[in-house]
């Protein structure tokens, strides 16, 4: 299975899977610690669809066990779906990762800009032609800066997220530590969220699958496409 594979998608959940399993076959899978890998074919693309688990651990190690399976594999996703936090993201609109930080690591005490892991980069960028290439003939697109942390992000967290980097769209658990790895690997990398809640958990309840599915639509037209 290793040499056919176009593209790694992760999500951090089934719902954010449901899509993806909707629009392929799968012809294989496998547990590997607490990811279920499943290798799909869409179309003419094979895609190794890893839900991996919520956060920053979970995602990492999902990622990982991937590139194991399907070493000359170049290009990741992040899909699901995120939080809004500017004024101008609503409900159901999709983001792109232009830029990535990691929104609770804090080495400023050594000279480190906020969010930047010591001794890495104080943010890190999507692939621009993917970025550019995202497209959505049926949901509004927004492309930017995606801050990701190990925490839920409530309103009052959210308004110091703001605070610090008024520029972010959204935030979620798993985008930025998945950026971090693969640039670490030299990895083709873009994350495409939809917003499934204004950072209320009651919201996130009522529109996760629909976040979810508008997600998958934008990245599976990516991977066919790209």
């Amino acid at each position: 299975m290793a040499s056919n594979v176009d593209a790694i998608v992760v999500v951090a959940m089934d719902e954010e899977a449901a899509p993806f399993l909707a629009a392929g076959d799968v012809v294989n899978e496998k547990i590997a610690g607490n990811a279920l890998l499943r290798w799909l074919r869409y179309r003419d693309r094979t895609i190794l669809l890893v839900r991996s688990g919520i956060s920053y651990a979970n995602s990492v190690s999902g990622l990982v066990a991937a590139l194991y399976e399907a070493p000359q594999t170049r290009v990741v996703f992040s899909a699901g779906t995120a939080g809004g936090l500017a004024a101008g993201v609503g409900l159901g609109d999709v983001v792109v990762g232009e830029t990535y930080i990691h929104c609770q690591v804090d080495a400023t005490a050594f000279g480190y800009a906020p969010g930047q892991v010591p001794q890495m980069p104080a943010s890190y960028r999507g692939d621009g032609e993917l970025v550019a290439a995202a497209t959505s003939q049926d949901y509004r697109i927004h492309r930017g800066l995606i801050l990701a942390g190990d925490s839920f992000a409530s309103p009052a967290f959210a308004a110091q997220l703001l605070k610090q980097w008024p520029d972010a769209l959204c935030v979620d658990m798993e985008s930025t530590a998945l950026a971090q790895v693969a640039y670490n690997f030299g990895l083709r990398f873009v994350s495409v969220r939809a917003i499934s809640d204004l950072c209320a958990p009651d919201e996130f309840d009522e529109h996760v699958d629909d976040a979810a599915q508008r997600s998958a639509s934008v990245v599976l037209d990516l991977i066919q496409n790209r």
